[in-house]
C-alpha cells in the first residue's frame, strides 16, 4: 500500500459521503450523540429526500398529487386522519382539541391499531420519517402520530 505524502492512508468511511452532501460549514453531531438522534422524523412529503431519512412512510388517506411512488418506501393510509374530518378541519367546523380527540379514537380501530404497531416495529429497526402533504407540523396529525412511536 502506497502511503500519501503525508505519511497517512486514506481512509473513506461509509459517512464520507453523507458529509459530502452537507452544505459547506455545516457539522454533524459527534459520534457518540448520534444514538440519542431521533429515530422518528417528520417531513412534508413534497420536501426532497435528505440522507438521514431512512425509511419514509407516507401516513395519509389520499396519494399526494404530483408524487410518484418511488418518492416513498411504504404507504399506510389508515393512519391517515379520517376525510370527513379532514374536511370539517379544513372549513373550521371543527377546532384543534376535538380534531386531536377525533383522530386519536379513529387510531383504536382494527386495521389502525394494526398499522401502527408495523410502525413501531420499523421506528425500532431504524431511522423512520413519517410523511404528509400538511405544511405546518403543529396542526398535522403527524405531529399527533410522532408521540405514539417514541
Amino acid at each position: 500500500m502506497k502511503l500519501p505524502s503525508h505519511g497517512r492512508a486514506k481512509y473513506n468511511p461509509p459517512v464520507f459521503s453523507l458529509l459530502e452532501s452537507l452544505p459547506y460549514g455545516c457539522r454533524l453531531p459527534r459520534a457518540e450523540t448520534w444514538s440519542l438522534m431521533p429515530r422518528v422524523r417528520t417531513q412534508r412529503v413534497y420536501d426532497p429526500r435528505t440522507p438521514g431519512d431512512g425509511t419514509r412512510i407516507l401516513v395519509m388517506r389520499l396519494w399526494p398529487r404530483g408524487i410518484k411512488r418511488s418518492h416513498v418506501d411504504g404507504w399506510l393510509r389508515e393512519l391517515g386522519a379520517p376525510l370527513p374530518l379532514i374536511k370539517a378541519w379544513k372549513s373550521g367546523k371543527v377546532s384543534w382539541p376535538e380534531f386531536r380527540r377525533r383522530y386519536l379514537a379513529s387510531l383504536k380501530k382494527p386495521l389502525a391499531r394494526g398499522q401502527l404497531q408495523e410502525l413501531r416495529a420499523r421506528a425500532r429497526r431504524g431511522r423512520l420519517t413519517l410523511l404528509c402533504a400538511c405544511p405546518d407540523e403543529s396542526r398535522c396529525h403527524r405531529g399527533l402520530l410522532k408521540p405514539l412511536l417514541t
